[in-house]
């Protein structure tokens, strides 16, 4: 099994990159795609979130946050859908990532999704074509890599990539056929129109540290967390129950005016909170893990 570290990724992307020419019965389908997201009128929606994000201490080139846009939102020519999953902007994502949302516009969706939504684009730095593929290889998962078997969702349209596919969730068919263009087909179709589209010489850090920030794992574990905070809680209070009904009994402490829970109802609170508790701490694992994984 291949380590998916980002150096290693980044060269194996790079190297099946070099030996990919677009297949001639793809090269209709991804003219017409690149040509769309080379237009003026679109490729200003790039370059200003590009600017955008450089003026926050951001990079990331305008024709992957057009490539990102293609593959998570389709052609959109509206700009009416996120680019971090396609939902509507001005509601909240009900696909992952979810609940990201409303926003007041499709530039300030882009930011959300390209700064605090996995794989967090905007904090990637290194833009060689290896680098660029990777990035956003991430957003599709690295379940290829892993199995060491080109990624559809990079290279279909290519002759890098003829067959095998994930058609669910953790369920892998070496038979199935992407029928997606992938971003190294549209990168390249690009080229074609648009002689901006070029990449760093420069195999620089992929990242800026080699574990997530902080405030990015408590951003993801942040649900988890406070069901947790709040099965102490009621755990607290339900053990606080038993405690004032057998000082009561001793006269040990003074009664309240409270009414206090029946013995079944406390303890029955009690081990719902634990097993609550237990399970949010599961979840904040998993997802500290996941966050680490595609960092």
């Amino acid at each position: 099994m291949a380590k998916p570290t980002n150096a290693a990724m980044i060269a194996a992307n790079e190297a099946l990159f070099a030996k990919a020419v677009i297949r001639p019965e793809w090269q209709g389908r991804i003219d017409a795609a690149a040509k769309r997201l080379c237009h003026p009128q679109n490729k200003a929606w790039f370059t200003e979130e590009s600017a955008r994000l450089k003026r926050k201490g951001y990079d990331v080139p305008w024709f992957m946050i057009a490539v990102t846009k293609e593959m998570e939102a389709g052609p959109d020519i509206q700009f009416l859908r996120s680019i971090a999953q396609g939902d509507p902007w001005d509601r909240p994502s009900v696909n992952v990532p979810r609940g990201r949302g409303p926003f007041d516009d499709w530039y300030e969706a882009a930011d959300d999704a390209l700064i605090s939504c996995a794989p967090y684009m905007a904090l990637w730095k290194n833009w060689t074509m290896g680098g660029a593929l990777t990035i956003s290889m991430k957003y599709n998962g690295l379940g290829y890599f892993t199995k060491s078997v080109p990624n559809p969702y990079l290279f279909s349209g290519t002759t890098a990539y003829s067959r095998g596919k994930y058609i669910r969730d953790g369920v892998y068919d070496p038979t199935a056929i992407s029928q997606q263009v992938g971003i190294a087909a549209l990168l390249l179709g690009m080229q074609k129109f648009d002689p901006s589209v070029t990449f760093a010489s420069d195999n620089v850090e992929a990242r800026p540290s080699s574990e997530p920030p902080k405030d990015i794992v408590d951003d993801a574990t942040k649900g988890a967390r406070t069901a947790r905070t709040a099965a102490g809680a009621g755990g607290a209070a339900a053990a606080a129950n038993e405690t004032a009904k057998t000082g009561a009994k001793t006269g040990t402490v003074v009664p309240s005016s409270t009414p206090l829970l029946p013995s079944v109802a406390a303890y029955t609170m009690i081990g719902v909170a634990i097993a609550v508790m237990i399970a949010a701490t599961i979840t904040i694992a998993k997802r500290k893990a996941a966050v680490e994984a595609i960092w």
